[in-house]
């Protein structure tokens, strides 16, 4: 678990309420927790074999754990929460009703963040006074995101090598930034295809590669001058060639499984 770290939730820092995550346990000095959610596989075998093989797999859970959010105090005693700063506070960290980010400000987690709510929220009191408040992080996949990004500038052609150490058992989609210098764009990553062809030098196109959304300023996409291939990394090594003039941009998130 985290020991007393300043962090940012949908935005705020923590600091501006003076507020840290707080470790749950530490009388013992360690805590447990299930930092790699189970997962299910699909097995079959043939009659004439013992051996199974696996034809699927699917990830039963994404990560929750237990924290505590206290006011930073450098005595060690414990402080209350300013009473006109009670619901303030609240409103920002338990009433939501969709995924922020959240992220922990710790050297090794730097460009890491979850996507998390808050639930199963416990106000701790010390003679009447709030001091801070216990909580169950609720997350959207199975670990962190870490923010990645790669530009390349293309004259003609290019080939290269990049490397996803995506801890996700699925591929990574990335959002492509390409800036035409040529009217004609071949985009090939590990074999797969994705073609531009009569686009207007200067134009700019945004391919979201998750949510299948292209955003441009100068083109009509749907004459036959895009494929509508939208690519993928694998993880691990991806081979990527590039033919035209451009310069394009990856914008990635890597899942990371970094314990709780």
């Amino acid at each position: 678990m985290f020991k007393a770290f300043d962090f940012i939730y949908d935005d705020v820092m923590s600091s501006t309420y003076n507020l840290k995550l707080l470790r749950i346990e530490d009388g013992d000095g360690y805590t447990t927790g299930t930092s790699i959610p189970s997962k299910s596989f699909t097995m079959v075998k043939t009659n004439r074999s013992t051996r199974k093989n696996i034809i699927g797999c699917t990830i039963d859970d994404t990560v929750t754990f237990k924290l505590r959010i206290a006011i930073d105090s450098e005595e060690g005693n414990p402080v209350p929460i300013p009473r006109n700063c009670v619901g303030i506070i609240r409103n920002w960290l338990f009433n939501k009703t969709e995924f922020k980010k959240l992220r922990i400000l710790q050297d090794d987690l730097n460009n890491c963040y979850y996507n998390a709510v808050f639930t199963e929220v416990t106000d701790l009191m010390l003679e009447g006074e709030i001091i801070g408040f216990e909580t169950t992080v609720i997350t959207d996949n199975t670990g962190m995101y870490r923010e990645c990004r790669m530009t390349k500038t293309v004259k003609d052609s290019l080939v290269f090598n990049l490397l996803n150490e995506s801890s996700n058992i699925n591929p990574t989609y990335p959002v492509m930034t390409i800036d035409f210098y040529d009217s004609d764009v071949t985009i090939n990553i590990n074999g797969r295809e994705t073609i531009f062809k009569n686009i207007y030098s200067g134009s700019r196109i945004v391919l979201d590669c998750e949510t299948l959304i292209i955003s441009n300023q100068e083109n009509d996409l749907y004459n036959g001058n895009f494929n509508y291939v939208f690519p993928e990394f694998n993880n691990g090594k991806n081979i990527i060639s590039i033919t035209g003039s451009c310069k394009i941009i990856f914008d990635y998130n890597q899942i990371v499984e970094v314990g709780v």
